[in-house]
Parts: structure tokens; sequence; C-alpha cells
């Protein structure tokens, strides 16, 4: 009996000692894996917070970028609309610039001869009972003004030669070969309008003979005693050829003789006589 008691009193003592220990190992695990929570808790948080920066930082790094952006698009479509608006408006200290720079060429081409422009010029006579008299019409006929060959021929209808410019040109009236000093006659009567100047003509001398016909003499000298409203009469001696303008050197001395009719510039050899 006793030896049947000892054996249970070891087996109960084996049990109990196995449930202490497993009791205590239970306890030490539990334990352990609270401390192991707990350390690992603060790292989470920690790596919840540098999510949670790095997010903000992007926002931030975005919300800059496009301030920048609008900003750039701004200063861009500030400069785009500055340069339309100086492209749109001219600037007028250039412009006045350029037609003071105009202003001088023309000014040294008129005084250097290169550009034909009046230099002296009477007032035309406006007096129509003076020019009511001398009615001529296209069935008169015109005196030649010096006796010569034609050298360059009207023509408003195509351009022809001048030989001392170089080059080709249309032509208001006719060039007649003349010697220098030699008398210069009124091709019909009418009245003194004007009488003017120009690097090109010379000295021309215009009559008005009526009926809205008005004869031109170019490259004449020596106007005798004529001003505007003069009376002259077919045949009466006007003026003396003068020394060709530079315009004309090549075609030599000469008179220019021109025809209008209401303005306008006709052949006058059209009307010519014998």
């Amino acid at each position: 009996m006793n030896s049947r008691k000892s054996k249970l009193q070891k087996i109960f003592s084996m049990v109990l000692s196995v449930a202490i220990v497993a009791a205590l190992a239970f306890g030490v695990v539990s334990v352990v894996k609270n401390k192991t929570s707990q350390k690992s808790e603060p790292t989470d948080r920690y790596m919840n917070l540098n999510e949670n920066n790095t997010v903000a930082n992007e926002n931030t790094t975005n919300k800059n970028n496009d301030v920048a952006k609008k900003e750039t698009h701004k200063s861009v479509e500030k400069e785009y609309n500055t340069s339309k608006q100086n492209e749109s408006e001219p600037d007028v200290t250039k412009i006045t610039e350029k037609s003071d720079e105009n202003k001088g060429t023309e000014g040294s081409q008129s005084a250097q001869g290169e550009k034909p422009s009046d230099v002296t010029q009477e007032k035309p006579v406006t007096n129509a009972n003076v020019t009511s008299k001398y009615i001529f019409s296209e069935n008169d006929t015109l005196t030649w003004p010096v006796t010569g060959d034609v050298v360059l021929g009207y023509s408003m209808d195509k351009t022809i030669w001048f030989p001392t410019l170089a080059q080709y040109k249309c032509n208001s009236g006719i060039v007649i070969a003349a010697s220098e000093g030699s008398d210069v006659y009124a091709a019909a009567s009418g009245v003194v309008s004007e009488i003017r100047t120009s690097t090109e003509y010379g000295t021309t001398i215009v009559i008005d003979i009526g009926n809205g016909y008005k004869l031109e003499y170019g490259q004449v000298d020596n106007v005798l005693g004529l001003a505007s409203g003069t009376t002259v009469i077919e045949g009466d001696v006007i003026a003396k050829v003068a020394k060709t303008t530079r315009y004309y050197t090549k075609e030599g001395d000469n008179v220019f003789f021109k025809v209008t009719k209401e303005g306008e510039p006709v052949n006058p050899l059209d009307y010519m006589g014998e």
C-alpha cells in the first residue's frame, strides 16, 4: 500500500511540475510577445509619420510647381501681348526720323539736279476774258517752234529709249533738235499763262491758246519780255534755244514741245502743219 501511494505521489508531483513549467513557459511567451509588440509599435508610428510627411511634402511641391507654372504662363502671356501691341502700334519716332531722312535725301537730289523739280514759277493767268479771244480747235494747225528733226517722239502709250538717261520711259511731248541760241517761235496765238524752271526742261513757257489747249516750250532761254498775261501772236519770236540740260546731253540741244488738252498730253504731231 505504501509503495502504491508513493508512486501516485511521484506521478502527481511530476504532473504538477509539468503544469507549473507549462504555465511558466506560457507566461514567459506572453511577456516576450507583449514586449515585442510594444517595441514594434513606435517603429510603425514612425513609419506612418514619415509616410504622412512624404505625402505632405509631395503635395506642397506639386502646389509650388502649379504656382510657378501659372506665374510663368502669366509672364509669357504678358510678353506676348506686349509684343503684339508693339507690332500693331508703329514707332512714331522712327517714322519721323525716316521722314526727315527722306526730306534730306530729296533736298540733296534736288540740289544735285538728279530729280526734276520746279524752281521758279509765275502765277498762271486766270482771266477768262483775256484768253477767250483765242479759240484753237482740232481743225487748226500749229507751226513748228523751231526747224529741226524730232529726236524723241511722243509716246504715252508705251516707253521709249532715252539715250542720256539710259532707260525706257514715256514721253509726254516731242524733242526737236535745234542749235543753241536760235529763235523759238510761237506755234499759235495765245496768252502766256506761266513761266517755270525745272532741272529737266530748264526754262519752260506755257501759252494758253484757247478751247482747253495749252502749248509748252521747254529748254528755252532769253525769254523776250514775256510774263503771265502777255499776248503772243503765231510766228512771234518768244525765246532762244538754251544749252540742253544734263538730261539730254546725248540728244543734243533741243526744244521740248508739248501740247495738252484739258490738262492731258496729246501728240503734237497730230496738229503740226507742213
